[in-house]
């Protein structure tokens, strides 16, 4: 995964899609809100950046499966 703090969520969503389910958990916005950056979105939910970023790469990690 090579998502990082200044991207947008949107961008997030789009490549990878284990993200969406971390984001609607938090109440973070990556449609309508989605141009704020992943930092900005996580302060606005009150969430650690790189809480978010750990949780979406073990969901990535479940959604691809093994190997």
């Amino acid at each position: 995964m090579n998502a990082t703090f200044d991207q947008t969520v949107r961008e997030i969503a789009i490549k990878h899609p284990a993200s969406v389910r971390v984001f609607e958990s938090l109440g973070i916005d990556y449609c309508c809100g989605g141009q704020r950056s992943l930092r900005e979105a996580c302060e606005r939910a009150s969430a650690s950046p790189v809480e978010v970023l750990n949780r979406i790469l073990a969901g990535e990690r479940a959604f691809s499966g093994p190997g």
